[in-house]
């Protein structure tokens, strides 16, 4: 029943970020998901059912996870939207940054 936590944990940050992020993007969620299954299915190989797994994999296997969730989402996101409106007509709104020197 305790490795029940390793495919919970790992969709945290999908479920976080996709909620109270807006820069969620699905490459960072999928490669969170990834990082997440790895890290506590390794964990749980290296350091066995006695329940030591559960403290490596939450000191470091769920910060890695957002880590990599937010690291993925930054660099996948996409600057110019196409968007398509009630009438059908697609729009595409371009994001300008702008900077201050």
């Amino acid at each position: 029943m305790i490795l029940a936590n390793i495919p919970i944990v790992a969709l945290s940050f999908a479920l976080l970020g996709g909620f109270y992020w807006r820069g969620t993007t699905r490459s960072g969620v999928y490669v969170s998901i990834i990082v997440g299954l790895i890290c506590g299915t390794g964990a749980y190989l290296y350091y066995g059912e006695e329940g030591k797994y559960t403290l490596y994999w939450a000191l470091y296997g769920i910060p890695l996870i957002f880590i990599s969730g937010i690291a993925t989402s930054l660099l996948t996101r996409n600057r110019n939207k196409l968007t398509v409106d009630s009438l059908g007509v697609v729009n595409k709104s371009i994001y300008v940054e702008l900077r201050v020197d």
